[in-house]
């Protein structure tokens, strides 16, 4: 589960928008844990795969189901 929240900061002297992504899973006992926090100024499917490579190179092995808010 993948939660955004939109934020405007000031980068080279000028306001933009830039996502925080928090990432929730729920282990297979049924346990929430948060597996990272992704800091973006751009989505879609070059950046979910660079979340999904991520999270492999980090050791997770199995994947259920991926699921992404998409708000606009």
């Amino acid at each position: 589960m993948q939660f955004d929240i939109h934020y405007k900061v000031k980068e080279d002297g000028r306001y933009i928008s830039k996502a925080v992504y928090t990432l929730l899973a729920f282990n297979m006992p049924g346990k929430k844990e948060i597996l990272g926090l992704h800091l973006s100024k751009i989505e879609g499917a070059n950046y979910r795969l660079s979340v999904l490579t991520d999270l492999h190179n980090r050791g997770v092995k199995d994947m259920c189901r991926w699921a992404a808010s998409q708000r606009r």
